[in-house]
């Protein structure tokens, strides 16, 4: 039984044996190779891999590895581990570490000693593992007992205060107690409190065998922080350094501080100098008092007073119309075209502008190849035909950036509407790009409303194609009149609720221009998405817009000046109302006379009618090609106002057309 035991005590040795023997083999060697001081600390002797250990003084530290190989065939991870009282100085960099077979790697150490640790030796284990294999390398460190210096050093400055550029007079007394001999390095240096940054050193290398005092220059650099009146504080090093008995570096120092200022006069506020600042602040008091002044007469004489967010508002594009520009700011006001076909309603007192707001807009719809049809009860459109000649009109141009070549008359007729109202075709004067001026000055009151209620059935009855761009604009002038405060029936305003509803479907888009706004059905005012308010006193208007905007927006109204207004649309300025200084026009702002109006109708009559027999003439098989190019020509310059080319035309077209006519009518061809 005791053999037994013995046998088993020696193959269980045998086993640990070749355990250890096995790891070994699988970590590799181990050693340390090279050793890395901070203050000087010693590195023991480490055989193999049997122990780490290492010699130190409190605050001491080193660097340094354990050299490790993996021996395995395949890939493998080595974890490093310490344990034991010596963990709290020694500290692993890289604790888990990946090795290809036959890699080598270190597993850096880094050994330091707090200031406050007490004499002694302290063990542990430093545990490497790959995978499921280890090994375990003992560690020491022994704690020295710390030791008087050799040298002491004391500074001492030998002025309160210098200035900047100076050389600064340093008492620096180096204490040799036990009289040995020492080559030594002192470092006098300039320090910054707060960061501690070297702004400026200097060296000597005295040689020590007894107590010493030396005296030392330290430079004051010229561009130095001098940030108050009394001068800023600095700190001024001094470093001894020599070497111990024990063949260790040893760095001693001492700290002094000192006050570096200048003169009130010559001292400095970001660069400024002291006595130039009481100026500048008079200045600046006299320019703020100067510009407060200001500000404050410019407030009384701002009209305009609605907040503007300037990014929210339409750019120019090639569907935006440049209709002016934003009051008091000098910057370009344009509206979007399409927005159009939510339809428009300006309004204001007689004289302040209205019109001309709308036909800014007319002319910008035109130049965008829109279809125009204006209802004009004051004959105040009839101008369109023409190019603007009034030097009144010219003298604002420079103003908005437009030049007098940009003047121009626009495509398009005028129609005299006379009574009995007749049925109306709306799709006859979509025109890409022409204007209709119908002059309802010869109808009364109802006639009117007659004429609007078909002209809006009209539009229903056209079968129009759905479109999301503005083809059509329909303008209403002096729209006031349907209400019935005004002598309307209230026929005119219920088919008026069915166009803003509906239109915009179509690609048609409403101007209405009246004397009022606040008395329209609310279903008008929900559907229209664009209101522009001219200066007004009408009390309903302006307790609407005070309730809507409140009082500034209400007394900008009430202040306006002629052809600016206050111009409101939900996708602008955040829904906002803001003020437009609305451009000149294009075209020419006076309407034509009573005689060119008689003179056009009696030509557009004439042409109206050998149209006609024209298109009798065609139905009945007949070529009227060259004739039908000779009638347009002659409305061509109808529209241009030529009166006497028209007649020209007229003189020689009437007597064929006609004589075509009956050559019909004898071939058995009659005019339905």
């Amino acid at each position: 039984m005791k053999d037994r035991l013995i046998l088993f005590v020696v193959l269980a040795l045998v086993v640990v044996c070749s355990f250890i023997a096995m790891g070994a083999t699988i970590v590799g060697n181990v050693e340390i190779k090279e050793n890395q001081t901070t203050e000087g600390g010693l590195v023991g002797p480490i055989s193999g891999m049997q122990i780490v250990s290492a010699d130190l003084y409190p605050g001491e530290g080193i660097d340094t590895f354990v050299d490790v190989a993996n021996t395995l065939g395949d890939t493998a991870t080595l974890r490093a581990n310490i344990t034991g009282n010596v963990a709290d100085f020694i500290k692993i960099k890289n604790p888990v570490i990946k090795l290809n077979p036959g890699e080598r790697s270190n597993v850096n150490l880094t050994i330091h000693v707090p200031y406050d640790t007490v004499s002694g030796i302290y063990s542990g284990v430093l545990s490497l593992r790959l995978d499921d294999k280890s090994v375990n390398i003992p560690a020491n460190v022994r704690v020295l007992q710390p030791t008087e210096p050799l040298l002491s050093i004391d500074v001492k400055i030998l002025t309160d205060k210098i200035s900047p550029g100076k050389k600064l007079p340093v008492q620096v007394t180096i204490y040799n107690p036990h009289k040995i001999e020492r080559s030594t390095t002192l470092t006098l240096q300039l320090l910054d409190p707060l960061s501690k940054d070297v702004l400026n050193e200097t060296r000597a290398y005295p040689f020590i065998d007894q107590t010493r005092t030396l005296t030392e220059n330290l430079d004051i650099p010229k561009d130095i922080t001098v940030s108050r009146i009394e001068g800023d504080k600095y700190l001024v090093r001094a470093a001894l350094t020599y070497e111990e008995s024990t063949n260790r570096t040893k760095e001693i120092e001492s700290i002094g501080e000192i006050t570096v200022g200048v003169s009130i006069w010559r001292f400095k506020i970001f660069g400024i100098p002291l006595w130039a600042v009481p100026i500048i602040f008079l200045f600046i008091a006299c320019a703020i008092l100067g510009y407060v002044l200001y500000k404050r007469s410019q407030a009384q004489k701002k009209r305009y007073l609605a907040g503007i967010d300037f990014m929210s508002l339409p750019k120019a594009g090639s569907r935006s119309a440049f209709i002016g520009k934003i009051s008091e700011s000098g910057i370009r006001a344009f509206i979007e075209l399409d927005r159009l076909m939510g339809h428009c309603l300006i309004a204001g007192s007689t004289g302040c502008g209205k019109t001309v707001a709308a036909q800014d807009i007319v002319e910008e719809a035109l130049l965008n190849d829109a279809a125009v049809l204006v209802f004009d009860p004051t004959v105040q459109w009839t101008g369109f035909l023409r190019p603007n000649r009034e030097r009144g009109m010219f003298a604002l141009y420079p103003k908005f950036e437009m030049k007098k070549k940009d003047a121009r008359g626009f495509n398009g007729g005028i129609k005299i509407i006379t009574p009995p109202i007749r049925e109306f075709d709306v799709k006859k004067y979509m025109n890409p790009g022409e204007i209709t001026i119908f002059c309802l000055n010869r109808l009364d009151p109802e006639q009117i409303e007659e004429l609007i209620v078909e002209v809006i059935l009209s539009v229903f009855r056209a079968t129009l194609d759905e479109s999301t761009k503005l083809k059509t604009l329909i303008v209403f002038d002096e729209v006031h009149r349907l209400l019935p405060k005004f002598g309307g029936t209230g026929r005119g305003l219920t088919q008026l609720e069915r166009g803003v509803r509906e239109f915009r479907k179509w690609g048609v888009g409403l101007i209405l221009i009246s004397q009022v706004l606040s008395d329209y059905p609310k279903d008008v005012e929900a559907n229209v998405a664009t209101e522009i308010q001219m200066r007004t006193r009408y009390e309903g208007d302006l307790n609407r817009i005070k309730m809507k905007y409140g009082e500034d927006v209400m007394r900008s109204v009430v202040k306006a000046q002629v052809g600016t207004g206050m111009f409101q649309n939900s996708q602008y300025n955040h829904g906002r109302p803001y003020f437009v200084t609305f451009r000149p026009l294009l075209h020419h702002p006076r309407r034509l006379s009573d005689k060119e109006l008689e003179t056009y109708e009696k030509y557009d009559i004439r042409i109206e009618s050998l149209k006609n027999l024209l298109e009798d003439a065609k139905k009945a098989g007949l070529d009227v090609f060259d004739l039908e190019l000779e009638v347009d020509l002659a409305l061509s310059n109808l529209k241009k106002g030529s009166f006497d080319i028209v007649d020209m035309y007229l003189e020689s077209l009437e007597p064929r057309i006609r004589k075509l006519a009956q050559e019909g009518k004898e071939d058995g061809y009659s005019r339905s």
